[in-house]
């Protein structure tokens, strides 16, 4: 997810790079765009961000960047990730001097805050758990279904007599290894009689298979069907696997709403009405 993220960030920045390497100047540089915690940022202190990129998200980063480093948060545990990302653009692209980037700096900087990004979301999911668990009925297991009864209770005999999971299922006709995986009460994609067991069942009990003869499609539809669900639940204890849990919280976790609640908390003021509108354009509802 995190490469992810910070390879979607670079191609972005590199799509709308501007022309710093034409001579390209930045105007009056005391005036101020902005202040954060109390401190007023001048052009000055963004010059490379406004001399380098014509688009607003080198700028977001670039105020994620100031936050960081007025929380005095440790960017150079991120050094090791940074460093094989730049690796990698030298090998694979080519680049010498990051020149469109604004310069090998200037890169690091805006990965940095990719990263301080990530770690702030993963911070509010951690905050916010009990807030999840109000509405979330989270449980860790195994599940597979099945077309044929008969081969559903195959594997079920199989796992009564000692075989894993995992093979019982790949060896009854199901073409996909088994993992353990979290269940959220609110994933749409499992049918009402499965949710309705995870909710009833006790936990650490042997195998069982559910079955289903009716389900609803995207509209609500009620479908006819035969399907056979082959279900470990394993725990639901949310302590059992609170960071997998956390860990698709914080995915779930928009970017810009991770910015908006950073910027909050620094109490970010704009004093460039130009900038402010350009920032407001881009991201709707994150400076209102």
């Amino acid at each position: 997810m995190r490469k992810f993220m910070i390879a979607l960030l670079v191609l972005l920045l590199a799509g709308c790079s501007s022309n710093a390497a034409k001579g390209a100047q930045v105007s009056d540089p005391t005036q101020v765009i902005f202040e954060g915690n109390g401190k007023k940022y001048t052009k000055e202190d963004l010059y490379y961000t406004l001399l380098s990129y014509d688009y607003p998200s080198a700028l977001l980063y670039d105020m994620v960047y100031k936050c960081a480093v007025s929380e005095k948060a440790d960017l150079s545990a991120y050094d090791e990730e940074i460093d094989s990302t730049i690796e990698f653009y030298k090998m694979y692209y080519g680049m010498t001097d990051f020149a469109e980037y604004g310069g090998e700096e200037t890169f690091r900087r805006l990965l940095a805050a990719s990263h301080f990004l990530e770690d702030k979301k993963k911070a509010f999911a951690e905050a916010d758990l009990a807030t999840y668990l109000e509405n979330d009925v989270p449980v860790l297991a195994k599940l597979a279904y099945f077309d044929d009864e008969e081969a559903a209770q195959k594997a079920h005999d199989m796992i009564k007599e000692g075989s894993t999971f995992e093979m019982a299922v790949l060896e009854n006709g199901y073409d996909t290894q088994v993992t353990e995986t979290i269940y959220l009460d609110s994933n749409e994609t499992l049918p009402l009689q499965v949710k309705e067991f995870f909710h009833t069942a006790e936990a650490g009990l042997s195998p069982v298979i559910t079955s289903i003869t009716q389900t609803t499609d995207s509209s609500g539809n009620t479908i006819d069907t035969a399907r056979y669900y082959l279900i470990d639940l394993i725990s639901k204890d949310v302590n059992d696997f609170k960071d997998g849990y956390l860990s698709i919280k914080t995915e779930l976790i928009e970017d810009n709403d991770a910015i908006k609640k950073i910027f909050a908390d620094h109490e970010i003021v704009f004093y460039d009405q130009e900038t402010m509108d350009k920032m407001k354009s881009a991201y709707e509802g994150m400076f209102d």
